[in-house]
């Protein structure tokens, strides 16, 4: 199946459309009548592949595009937050974000097919385990962001290196846990916590690099089991 969504159609219809009619919807182009994608609204649509967001839309609610089958997106100009849990269980594998985006809020991204993504430099926030279980291999944070969230890369198997920009200053809980093929990571000289088993990969062997020093790296306050080598 194929819709497009008539200009008469409103914000009510896409909740309607989405409880009853879009089991098997594959594809849908959103007019740019539209300002909002609202929550849920193709959540469990389990065939949808392709969207085609128009640049009025400058708002998406929470689990939007969760448990679809999509693969790759474009978001629009003006979208200032990747919602919670906007994407999680989809099949995406590939994502631009405009330059607009500030904020990726927690389960945003998690348990999705994504191998690499490049965040905006405005993005000043990361919620808790946005990136988790996905299959990145690579991630660049920008520099602004001063927190790395609980579990923001949890089980995230396949990253192999981090490089954490100077700005952040604390790492959560579990941030980095279960990443078996982490072997590089870079600290940045300002940073002043480490949460719990934010770097615990269980004996798998990894090379971190601090910025400052010794004496610096004595007043960072650290979680227990920060990693296991």
């Amino acid at each position: 199946y194929y819709y497009i969504i008539k200009k008469r159609f409103c914000k009510q219809l896409f909740l309607y459309f989405n409880k009853y009619s879009f089991d098997e919807l594959k594809e849908i182009t959103i007019p740019n009548s539209v300002t909002r994608i609202d929550e849920a609204v193709f959540s469990n649509c389990y065939l949808l592949e392709k969207i085609v967001i128009p640049n009025s839309v400058k708002k998406i609610g929470a689990m939007a595009f969760a448990d679809t089958k999509l693969e790759s997106i474009t978001l629009p100009d003006g979208i200032t937050e990747i919602p919670f849990g906007a994407f999680e269980y989809s099949s995406l594998s590939s994502i631009v974000l405009p330059d607009s985006v500030t904020k990726i809020d927690s389960h945003a991204f998690s348990s999705t097919n994504i191998s690499s993504i490049v965040i905006p430099s405005g993005v000043k926030e990361i919620g808790l385990y946005a990136f988790a279980w996905s299959k990145l291999t690579s991630i660049t944070l920008p520099d602004g962001i001063t927190e790395i969230s609980e579990g923001t890369f949890y089980s995230c198997s396949m990253l192999t290196s981090v490089y954490i920009p100077d700005s952040v200053k604390t790492i959560g809980d579990t941030a980095f846990d279960q990443n078996h093929s982490l072997t590089y990571v870079h600290l940045p000289k300002n940073l002043k916590s480490i949460g719990e088993q934010a770097f615990y990969n269980y004996g798998i062997p990894m090379d971190v690099y601090y910025k400052g020093s010794h004496a610096e790296w004595d007043l960072i306050s650290m979680g227990d089991n920060v990693v296991y080598w």
